[in-house]
């Protein structure tokens, strides 16, 4: 299962772990969150490294995050291993957000 909530001052996101035979097809899911004034980012309480740009995160071989742009804006994107939960927090800039 994947959820997000945006609280005061923070966003988080978290993936389920895979439950009984199921086993994900993919390795990565890279996931898009719209949002332009992220202070800080970790994942189980740690920082989740944070790259330049996508090739540079492909680059790395695990997970991370980026800063991107699309049509819809400013937008953060992450990169997470499919086969394991995960609890991502996007701290906010209150002057931002």
């Amino acid at each position: 299962s994947l959820s997000t909530q945006r609280g005061a001052g923070a966003i988080r996101f978290d993936i389920g772990a895979p439950e009984g035979a199921y086993r994900p097809a993919l390795a990565w899911y890279r996931v898009t969150l719209h949002v332009k004034h992220v202070v800080t980012l970790q994942r189980q309480g740690e920082p989740l490294t944070a790259y330049a740009s996508a090739a540079a995160l492909d680059a790395a071989g695990g997970e991370g995050w980026y800063r991107s742009q699309d049509r819809y804006g400013a937008s953060i994107v992450l990169k997470l291993a499919a086969a394991r939960a995960q609890a991502v927090e996007l701290r906010l800039d209150p002057a931002g957000s």
